[in-house]
């Protein structure tokens, strides 16, 4: 009984574990997935890639980097101004005295955007609604003198922001991406009109582009130059 209580009591010996490889080559095999993965990734970024969707995916991003660098520049030189009153100011400027539905139909907007728009100029000086003498129920829009050495100033940020900006492209390719860009969006102008009834041929440019006027909101009065209140 004693021999066998000591053979029972007797410490059992313990086996140092074998080296557990097992994260070592789950770690490896993910490092040559991702190896693997990363020429497909850049081959999806590729604009030569047959993927139907990459023009319009260049076209959106492009647009947004060249709207948010041109907006920096235009609250730095001109506080106040949005990109939709400036594109207001400008089209006035081209045109003399237009009715508001012609003027959003020229920018492309909705009447009621617009009207914000003309309601934050008319406010700081820049534009006035005259009576129009042919129709007694509406009114033509008219720059006043404050407004001239504004619109100066917005097609010298024009300029140098379009000078500043290198697109790493020859004066040959900038003329032919300004055609292409032109046949594209005629065509899509076309389509639009085919596709949409006579009476909604505004809305979906409407939704697609309001020049801005999520900014303008936040922009404050153009005649101080400050911030209205979030």
């Amino acid at each position: 009984m004693q021999a066998a209580t000591k053979l029972g009591s007797a410490p059992k010996e313990t086996k140092s574990p074998a080296p557990d490889r097992t994260d070592e080559t789950t770690v490896r095999r993910l490092l040559q997935q991702t190896s693997a993965a990363q020429p497909a990734s850049r081959a999806k970024d590729d604009p030569r890639a047959d993927d139907p969707n990459m023009i319009v995916r260049l076209l959106l991003e492009t647009a947004r980097l060249a709207c948010s660098r041109y907006d920096r520049a235009l609250r730095a030189h001109l506080p106040g101004m949005t990109l939709g009153r400036c594109a207001v100011l400008i089209q006035l400027a081209q045109h003399e005295k237009p009715n508001q539905a012609a003027l959003a139909r020229i920018l492309d907007i909705r009447p009621i955007t617009l009207v914000r728009l003309l309601d934050r100029l008319e406010a700081g000086g820049f534009v006035e609604r005259i009576p129009d003498p042919d129709d007694r129920r509406a009114h033509v829009l008219a720059l006043t003198a404050k407004a001239l050495p504004i619109i100066e100033r917005i097609h010298e940020l024009n300029r140098k922001t379009c000078n500043d900006l290198h697109l790493g492209i020859s004066e040959a390719e900038t003329t032919q991406l300004r055609v292409l860009l032109s046949r594209i969006r005629s065509e899509l102008t076309a389509a639009r009109l085919n596709d949409d009834p006579p009476s909604r041929a505004q809305a979906p440019a409407a939704r697609s582009r309001e020049l801005a006027d999520c900014d303008d909101r936040h922009a404050g009065d153009p005649a101080q130059g400050g911030e209205e209140p979030a």
